[in-house]
């Protein structure tokens, strides 16, 4: 970024898949058909998208981790200018792809802490990012965890591998097994508020009820 910051800025991303019918939320197609469920996830990344942007340019680098790879064009004609920089995932799977997405934030742009969300959770808000970058100046790592045994949210103030290897990625385990290898490396966690995530057509129903989604 152009403007000099007198002390490291905080680096949030937002991990997002291109929208293509068929390829995202396929949980939710099946019950609400492949068309309907791509609307859905175009409002949840235009609002992931806008939370981020919004964040204070001075303060943060605000970035986007667009898969595939071959989507980042489209991201940088749709996003480019909400954000700092566009980066293409790196990984075999979500957790070299998240891992990597932090690196780059904490190495190459020397951010003091880095702080990652997906799409998919309506209830997030400003007040995530501001928790979690408090809660970072005293412990190693910060989750959010979804009601669904995920978690919504990672922050850290250094890369840290171990946390993204022999995860069962996608299913109920996914948090239980990020806190064994928290407690096995013997470094400081931070827990933010349980949220729900927009995942199957009970999640839609509930947001849609609460007018977060369309």
């Amino acid at each position: 970024m152009s403007e000099q910051r007198a002390t490291a800025p905080i680096g949030v991303g937002v991990m997002a898949k291109l929208p293509r019918i068929g390829h995202v939320k396929t949980r939710l197609a099946r019950s609400i058909g492949d068309e309907a469920a791509l609307s859905v996830y175009e409002a949840l990344l235009l609002r992931a998208c806008r939370l981020v942007s919004n964040l204070d340019a001075t303060t943060h680098h605000r970035s986007l981790h667009a898969t595939p790879p071959d989507g980042v064009a489209w991201f940088q004609a749709a996003y480019g200018s909400r954000f700092d920089r566009i980066y293409p995932q790196r990984g075999r799977d979500l957790g070299e792809r998240m891992y990597h997405a932090l690196e780059s934030l904490l190495v190459e742009e020397t951010c003091g802490k880095a702080i990652l969300i997906g799409t998919d959770i309506p209830d997030i808000s400003p007040e995530s990012f501001t928790a979690a970058a408090r809660e970072l100046e005293s412990h190693d790592l910060v989750l959010g965890p979804t009601d669904d045994g995920g978690y919504y949210l990672i922050g850290m103030r250094r890369p840290i591998r171990e946390l993204f290897v022999d995860i069962d990625w996608g299913t109920v385990f996914v948090f239980d097994q990020t806190v064994r290898v928290v407690k096995d490396l013997g470094i400081s966690l931070a827990l933010l508020p349980i949220l729900r995530d927009l995942d199957n057509n009970d999640d839609y129903r509930h947001f849609r009820d609460r007018g977060l989604i369309d």
